[in-house]
């Protein structure tokens, strides 16, 4: 009385699920779980700027759910297996309850909400036990849900993987139809940035390993910079650096801050100017869309289907990385030097492939600007082919733990090095091949070319607890090649000694291809055309309102738990005035070297005559550069 009758009850499924009804099952709670977690991923680092290496461009949105689909579907096999071989049709109902619990478990985990994994295991556990019931107590219902949503679900992710290229493109051809005009005769610009390369490391700066003979070869028709300063010991603030001429506390990107929507870019300035304008970043994660720096671009590689050299295929490495299971199996699977060799990022011959074929398709009818970013020195310095390991006999033995540096011996800095530099000869390599390419397409002679880096690296110099980057500002992480060739409007074999900062890069690129004349934005910074144009050596005197060469290292949080690092008592700053190099810290602590002898600072000389009265009037103008700035905590 007033309650359900049996016939008003649902009814209730007792038949166990098939194989196909597992698969179907696989595929609906896969596409679930790896939407998801692409959500999840891409919140991380759009809404909070704190993922960590995640794939976050859009493919994510078909990788993720395939990835989880294909774990899912082995997962199910495993189960339609053991229930044929123990006879027990019925050990299929485990499986909704099991693909439940595994999509709780990954999507949870990634959460970092600082449970034990064991706990949310159990967690997980009990959610799957819970749902999977219900839906093998009606399975009927949800047999049909579950295969009608798999082939939906399939053919969107098919359909947004194909649509993805396509929209690109036609963004690109829509901001090209309303391009104006470009000056006449125009030049175009290829701005190469290797990461991670440090001048001291290179044959053109005097390095007894022949490391850039491309290079070396360059010079003699090209204007060298021995002493270019990056204005960050990292990726992210330093390219920012020279795409807006702004020191980072003017442009703000760090790793939790993208670039300011409101920063003028080069890319902007160029395109203004009537330019087509290309990026091709192989650090995917630092320079992808997230963090800002492609705005202005027309076309931006940041996501990549490429072998990584170990003999995996393209899409396999990019589904493979885009949802937390089929990744652990990925690294569970593979060997040790897999593990420890394995590149998150393109190849330099594939970079150059890319921007070969972008070159080619947009056409000679508008001048193009084209930035590389190439990744293949940056650690796990990996010996890529043809190159490979010149300097060794073959890949270093170990790798570095950075919070055991006392495992680290001089045979290992050695290999490491030895690593590191056949990692930048192989850059010079593709360097070769790539303007070789470019000059029998007849590119090349109105080409202005531009060869830097974004910041270099410490191999033991000062011990292993510094190997890496990112964490002091001394000068081999500052000190970056930077070389100018365009003989059509400057001479070569010209070398200038004077401290020259990144800052000034974007505003001397707007110098060249304007030809005396503003023809569009301009950007801050000080042109180095002078120092470019003028003939003979160092004498020729730097121009007036030359940037200060101001660098600054501002601190992650995970750095702070490292004593040891120099970064981890706060942001550190780095001003070099003539041979005086000047590091201090938030808290007043002093360095002061001498670059003329003492490039590697060994030897601070606050002690020596004179030296205290050097670092005062340093710090003076150190708090002067920095006074229009309250926000940013100073020395």
């Amino acid at each position: 009385m007033g309650g359900e009758s049996a016939a008003d009850a649902p009814a209730v499924t007792t038949t166990a699920p098939d194989g196909r009804d597992v698969v179907a099952y696989a595929i609906f709670f896969g596409l679930l779980g790896g939407f998801a977690e692409a959500v999840r991923a891409v919140g991380a680092i759009v809404w909070t700027h704190r993922a960590a290496g995640e794939v976050v461009a859009p493919e994510v949105f078909w990788m993720a759910p395939a990835a989880a689909c294909v774990a899912l579907l082995l997962l199910g096999v495993l189960v339609v297996l053991a229930s044929r071989i123990a006879g027990r049709p019925e050990g299929r109902t485990i499986a909704p309850g099991l693909f439940v619990g595994v999509c709780v478990f990954g999507f949870a985990l990634s959460l970092s909400l600082g449970l034990h994994p064991l706990a949310i295991a159990v967690l997980s556990a009990g959610v799957g036990t819970v749902l999977g019931r219900a839906v093998v107590r009606r399975h009927d219902t949800w047999r049909g849900i579950a295969r009608r949503m798999a082939v939906l679900g399939t053919v969107a992710a098919v359909a947004w993987a194909i649509w993805i290229p396509q929209s690109r493109r036609l963004a690109e051809t829509r901001a090209l139809s309303a391009l104006p005009a470009a000056k006449a005769d125009a030049p175009n610009v290829l701005l190469i940035v290797w990461d991670t390369v440090r001048a001291l490391s290179l044959s053109l700066h005097g390095y007894e390993r022949e490391t850039t003979p491309t290079l070396d070869r360059l010079a003699g028709s090209s204007v060298v910079f021995d002493r270019a300063v990056s204005s960050a010991p990292w990726t992210l603030p330093s390219h920012a650096t020279l795409f807006t001429g702004l020191y980072e506390h003017g442009h703000g990107a760090t790793r939790d801050s993208p670039l300011g929507e409101d920063v003028p870019t080069l890319a902007e300035a160029l395109g203004a100017r009537g330019y087509r304008t290309g990026g091709f970043a192989a650090n995917t994660y630092w320079l992808g869309r997230p963090f800002g720096l492609h705005r202005g671009f027309h076309w931006y590689e940041d996501s990549w289907f490429e072998d990584t050299g170990d003999g995996l295929s393209p899409v396999f490495e990019a589904v493979a990385r885009s949802w937390w299971i089929s990744n652990a199996v990925y690294r569970a699977t593979g060997s040790q030097a897999r593990r420890r060799r394995r590149i998150q990022n393109v190849s330099a011959g594939a970079v150059n492939e890319a921007v070969l074929e972008w070159v080619d398709r947009i056409g000679s009818g508008r001048p193009f600007f084209a930035f590389m970013n190439l990744y293949d020195a940056h650690e796990p310095y990996s010996g890529r082919e043809p190159t490979g390991f010149l300097f060794s006999d073959g890949e270093p033995r170990f790798w570095w733990d950075y919070t055991r540096p006392d495992t680290i011996s001089r045979t290992d800095l050695e290999e490491l090095r030895e690593a590191y530099d056949a990692a930048i000869y192989h850059l010079d390599f593709r360097l070769a091949e790539l303007l070789d390419e470019l000059a029998s397409r007849g590119v090349l002679e109105n080409t202005l070319v531009i060869v830097t880096s974004d910041h270099g690296e410490t191999l033991g110099e000062h011990g292993p607890d510094l190997i890496g980057h990112s964490k002091y500002v001394y000068y081999e992480v500052l000190n970056v090649p930077l070389v100018f060739r365009f003989p059509r409007r400057f001479g070569g074999g010209t070398r200038r000694s004077a401290a020259v900062s990144h800052v000034d890069v974007p505003a001397t690129i707007l110098d060249i291809v304007d030809a005396g004349g503003r023809d569009g934005p301009s950007l801050p910074g000080t042109s180095l055309l002078s120092l470019l144009l003028a003939a003979g050596g160092d004498s020729v005197p730097p121009p007036a309102g030359l940037s200060p060469a101001l660098s600054q290292a501002t601190p992650a949080d995970w750095q702070l738990e490292f004593s040891r690092w120099p970064v981890s008592r706060g942001p550190l700053f780095s001003l070099i005035e003539g041979d005086a190099h000047y590091v201090v810290d938030v808290g007043g602590g002093e360095e002061l070297y001498d670059l003329s002898g003492d490039p590697w600072a060994t030897r601070s000389l606050l002690a020596e005559p004179g030296g205290q009265e050097a670092a005062s009037r340093l710090r003076t103008r150190l708090r002067q550069l920095l006074d229009d700035r309250p926000d940013v905590r100073r020395p």
